[in-house]
């Protein structure tokens, strides 16, 4: 597995050999990483420390961020949501297994007689990672505003994100705030059939 390390900003050496050894150790959760990216950065003068990670399959990337007061405290924010995304990645992945392999015939379990099929509760199925949780609703209108009107509408709320109906196109889009600082547009397309 390949670690590469990218400073956008000023780390020690100490830091940087630290977050390294960590990202060996949260490896063990998959051993299927090929290569991860950690990317020191700050977010401005008097704000915090950011730290993303990025792991990276033969098929898929899983990239997370960790925020803290300095560095140290953003690798270790970091590498605990990446050891669970890594676990959970990999519990998706048993799981597909053990659905194809009873799709295929390959693992054939005994039926119980019918009369136990219907009397018999079935208990449900443990999730193998916690489930997320919607913790907040907003609720608010879409008024139809072109993107460069949603960008002043985003930067006066404050906001870091903005749901709106493009004016163009009569769809909807999101303008949110990146992690560097700059704007960026979601517009939706319909979808292949």
């Amino acid at each position: 597995m390949d670690i590469t390390i990218k400073a956008r900003c000023d780390v020690s050496p100490r830091i940087r050999q630290a977050a390294v050894q960590r990202v060996e150790h949260a490896a063990r959760f998959l051993d299927r990483l090929l290569a991860v990216e950690v990317v020191f950065a700050t977010e401005g003068v008097g704000r915090p420390a950011l730290v993303e990670l990025t792991g990276r399959t033969k098929r898929e990337r899983i990239r997370v961020e960790g925020r803290g007061a300095d560095h140290r405290a953003a690798v270790d924010v970091a590498i605990t949501r990446f050891e669970r995304q890594l676990a959970r990645h990999k519990a998706r992945g048993v799981t597909r297994v053990r659905r194809r392999g009873l799709r295929s015939g390959l693992v054939a379990a005994p039926l119980p007689p019918p009369s136990r099929l219907l009397t018999a509760p079935r208990p449900a199925p443990a999730p193998s990672w916690p489930a997320p949780r919607i913790t907040r609703t907003t609720r608010s209108a879409m008024p139809p505003m072109l993107p460069d009107e949603a960008a002043v509408q985003l930067e006066l709320l404050g906001s870091d994100i903005l749901v709106f109906r493009n004016a163009a196109t009569d769809r909807c889009s999101v303008v949110y705030r990146t992690s560097e600082g700059t704007l960026a547009l979601v517009e939706t397309v319909d979808a292949p059939v």
